[in-house]
């Protein structure tokens, strides 16, 4: 159980702990929600992207209302869907995404460095001494990789007591991680953009 974060950096949030937004804590890079076609799940960015090839003004029911890059016509659309057994008459053909999509460019590299340096200020100095091992690791990039296991174990030996402060203290201690893989992502050679697919 949990949610993922996937993209030039991978990982996965803390549970009851970090919420899928995090990101927007450290940078203020608007995400993206995109919207996806049923039947062959090409992506919509912007839901005004739907009526594009509407010229009628309409609000239900649009027969211009399709994926005009896989498909001829709505019917066609509709046609396919129903082969994969997922359409019901009066459905729309398009879904929200179960995303949101930071894409983190290097203009945002200054502003994370320093809410990166605040949080410092404010969680345990062991803490901060075990990710300064590893700031530098190119495992960085995938928490799957083991590169914060003695982060982990420091954490694993405090008193569990489920304070409000220790709380804040998880919360920080997993964004400063989150900022941590995003800054060595952005700061390597030839990288102007940091995307991030971070799961609802």
């Amino acid at each position: 159980m949990g949610r993922f974060y996937s993209g030039d950096i991978e990982g996965k949030f803390w549970f009851g702990v970090q919420s899928s937004d995090d990101i927007s804590n450290l940078v203020s890079c608007k995400y993206q929600e995109y919207l996806y076609w049923e039947g062959c799940g090409c992506t919509i960015e912007n839901e005004d992207d739907v009526w594009k090839f509407c010229e009628e003004d309409c609000e239900e029911d649009c027969e211009d209302v399709y994926c005009h890059e896989c498909f001829e016509n709505k019917e066609e659309h509709i046609e396919r869907w129903e082969e994969e057994g997922g359409y019901e008459e009066g459905e729309r053909l398009y879904r929200e995404g179960n995303e949101l999509v930071y894409p983190i460019d290097e203009d945002y590299l200054d502003e994370l460095k320093e809410n990166l340096k605040k949080i410092e200020d404010k969680i345990d100095k062991d803490i901060i001494s075990a990710y300064k091992k590893v700031e530098n690791d190119e495992r960085i990039l995938n928490l799957f990789s083991g590169v914060y296991n003695e982060v982990d174990e420091i954490i694993n030996n405090w008193d569990n007591e489920n304070d409000k402060e220790k709380k804040e203290q998880y919360e920080l201690i997993a964004r400063y991680g989150l900022g941590l893989q995003i800054k060595y992502y952005l700061e390597q050679e030839d990288n102007i953009q940091c995307a991030v697919y971070c799961e609802l």
